[in-house]
């Protein structure tokens, strides 16, 4: 064990010591030059900085759209890999569907503050319908919008109207492959169908949750159950994917023999 020396006391220093010491030197120095590696502190990966040039205040759980970095690389090294802030914006919903960030405490026009990013959150929403799951970012500011989104409501009170609600918002907005039952017989001329997901109980699956609409095809365009899957009946099995707020058929996994 190594102990503190007198000053005139000889030193004999152990090679585990002075490797010690020559590392705790090469660091520092690593330091001090600015060749150290850079990275955002872990804490900041969920709340960051955010510049209010919406044009006007925003308040507290209020809305903005990412519109790029305050500064870049190139304009200020240390800030960009330290310190980064983003720019807020009003957001549009066919911009920023996804890139948007929630004020987590009142931000006036064209000063910082804190917003987050990811994860979960208090956000004010506009709920369209009581029972809505998902929301998102459409053309204000004040609140985000239930019925469409990629953010998933946790909690919100019973009712219509602006709430103070708990979601859930950022991160991989892509789910996997899951079975559901169709639960309403489509017609020819549908371009989605209503069904709800099973588990994976066998030969009987039990349904979990409520019912939602499955599109046909990723592009959302026009496109019918005739021309596409003219085999889905109800009460048969299919194979979706969640992508964003949505949920979208499988066409390659169907079971043919459970949908005829």
């Amino acid at each position: 064990m190594q102990r503190k020396v007198i000053p005139g006391e000889p030193v004999e220093i152990q090679a585990e010591s002075f490797n010690c010491m020559l590392d705790a030197a090469a660091a520092h120095k690593a330091a001090l030059s600015g060749n150290s590696v850079k990275k955002i502190p872990e804490a900041k990966t969920e709340t960051i900085l955010v510049r209010n040039d919406s044009g006007g205040d925003v308040l507290t759980y209020g809305i903005l759209g990412i519109d790029g970095v305050v500064f870049d690389v190139d304009d200020n090294a240390d800030e960009f890999y330290n310190n980064p802030c983003l720019k807020g914006v009003t957001p549009v919903e066919a911009d920023h569907a996804t890139k948007f960030v929630i004020c987590q405490e009142p931000i006036a026009d064209g000063k910082i503050g804190r917003c987050r990013i990811v994860g979960m959150s208090i956000a004010l929403v506009d709920i369209q319908t009581s029972g809505d799951e998902t929301c998102g970012a459409k053309t204000s500011t004040a609140n985000l919008e239930s019925g469409s989104g990629s953010c998933q409501i946790i909690y919100a009170p019973s009712g219509t109207g602006v709430k103070d609600c708990l979601v859930r918002f950022g991160g991989n907005s892509i789910g996997g492959v899951q079975r559901a039952k169709i639960t309403t017989a489509p017609s020819a001329t549908d371009d989605t169908i209503s069904a709800t997901l099973v588990d994976e109980v066998t030969p009987t699956p039990n349904l979990v949750g409520s019912a939602f609409d499955v599109y046909l095809r990723a592009s959302k365009a026009s496109v019918t159950l005739a021309n596409h899957a003219p085999t889905l009946s109800n009460n048969g099995y299919i194979h979706v994917q969640r992508i964003g707020a949505n949920y979208y058929l499988i066409p390659e996994l169907l079971e043919l023999d459970d949908c005829v």
